[in-house]
C-alpha cells in the first residue's frame, strides 16, 4: 500500500509540474486548459502532500516529497536547455563561447544575484525555522501533534520561500518581505517569554 500512495503522490506532483509548464509556455493551449492550470497544479501538490503524509510519517513524507517537487523541474531545464543548445546554429554557438564577458552588459545583474543568494541560502530557511517555530508554540494537541505540525509548516514555508526568492523579478523585495515575514513570526514565537507566561 505505501508503494502504490508513493507512485500516485510522484505522479501527482509530476502532473503538477507538468501542467504549470504549460502555463508557462502558453502556445497551443486551450483558453480553459491555461485558466485552470495553477488552481489545478496546486490542489495535485496539495493531495500529493496528503498522501505522502499517509504513506510514511508526517515529518518524513513531506519532506521527501517536497524535495522529489524541488527536483523534478530540473529535468524539464535540462531538456529545455539542450534543445536550445542544439537548435541554435553553429556560428552562434560559437560566437557566445568566445565572446568576452561584459560587466557593463547587465548593470544590476550581480546585485540580483546576491539577493537571491541570500534568500536561498539565510533568509529562506530562517524563515521556515521561524513559522515552524510559531507552529510548534501555538497548535494545539499532544507534543508530537505540534512537532507534526511544525515539521510541516516549516517544510511549506521554506519551499515557498525558496520559490518566492529565486523566481521574483524584483529579487531585493522578495528577500525584504520573506525576512518581514520570518520577524513577524519570531516575534509571535517570542512574545510568550517576553510577556512571562512561560
Amino acid at each position: 500500500m505505501t508503494f502504490i500512495l508513493t507512485v500516485i503522490a510522484i505522479a501527482l506532483i509530476a502532473a503538477a509540474i507538468g501542467l504549470l509548464y504549460v502555463k508557462w509556455r502558453g502556445e497551443g493551449v486551450p483558453a480553459l486548459v491555461l485558466g485552470l492550470a495553477v488552481p489545478v497544479a496546486w490542489g495535485c501538490l496539495c493531495v500529493s502532500a496528503a498522501l505522502w503524509m499517509r504513506a510514511y510519517t508526517p515529518d518524513f513524507g513531506l519532506s521527501v516529497g517536497f524535495l522529489i517537487f524541488m527536483c523534478l523541474p530540473l529535468i524539464i531545464i535540462g531538456w529545455q536547455g539542450y534543445r536550445g543548445w542544439i537548435s541554435a546554429p553553429l556560428s552562434h554557438r560559437e560566437r557566445r563561447e568566445k565572446a568576452p564577458a561584459d560587466p557593463t552588459a547587465s548593470p544590476g545583474k550581480g546585485l540580483r544575484i546576491t539577493a537571491r543568494f541570500l534568500s536561498c541560502l539565510i533568509v529562506a530557511p530562517v524563515t521556515g525555522m521561524a513559522v515552524g517555530l510559531l507552529a510548534w508554540a501555538y497548535m494545539p494537541g499532544h507534543g508530537s501533534t505540534r512537532y507534526a505540525w511544525a515539521v510541516f509548516f516549516f517544510t511549506f514555508s521554506f519551499a515557498v520561500a525558496l520559490m518566492a526568492g529565486l523566481a521574483a523579478q524584483r529579487p531585493w523585495r522578495a528577500t525584504g518581505l520573506i525576512a518581514l515575514t520570518g520577524a513577524a513570526a519570531s516575534a509571535l514565537v517570542s512574545l510568550p517569554i517576553l510577556t512571562g507566561s512561560v
